[in-house]
């Protein structure tokens, strides 16, 4: 089953790596030329965050990458400092970057996943063989199944069901 997944934040190639590994053929498109590398930091806390994370194979890499947490502070309109968490209890079991952990999701995945960045879907056609996919480059496609993992004003969405709340 050939899958399109449209963004390569976290989401989407966190679909890909286990669409992959239960034998599905995931393609994500992603707008950006490139793997977005910025963010703020993602914590996990707990089996099953830890638990899912190792089963992907990824936790002694991403543990390798962690922050160490850092404390949440409450501050006034001054700055003054009120309140402060301190970075274990503000920040988990494991705190990364959110473009480290993007970078190795698709790394985890890069075995079974085609990466088209650069692009995106500028029109879907459904019909009983699958779904046509155009992309702003020209290029055209069929899948089986388009997912939108393409954040809040997600353009998937947007084309499979018209426009909603201001997206």
């Amino acid at each position: 089953m050939r899958i399109l997944i449209s963004g390569a934040s976290i989401a989407g190639p966190a679909l890909a790596y286990w669409l992959g590994r239960f034998g599905f053929a995931p393609t994500i498109v992603e707008i950006a030329p490139e793997l977005r590398t910025g963010g703020q930091a993602v914590d996990f806390r707990g089996p099953l965050h830890m638990g899912l994370l190792a089963r992907m194979g990824v936790l002694d890499e991403l543990r390798a990458l962690e922050t160490g947490g850092t404390a949440m502070r409450f501050v006034d309109e001054h700055g003054e400092r009120l309140m402060e968490w301190p970075a274990g209890l503000a920040g988990g079991d494991l705190e990364v970057y959110r473009g480290d952990l993007a970078r190795v999701l698709c790394a985890a995945g890069a075995g079974h996943t085609d990466y088209l960045f650069g692009d995106s879907i500028a029109a879907l056609t459904e019909h009983d063989d699958g779904v046509d996919v155009t992309f702003a480059s020209g290029l055209e496609r069929t899948f089986d199944l388009v997912i939108g993992a393409d954040g809040v004003h997600s353009r998937v969405r947007r084309l499979s069901s018209g426009p909603r709340n201001g997206s």
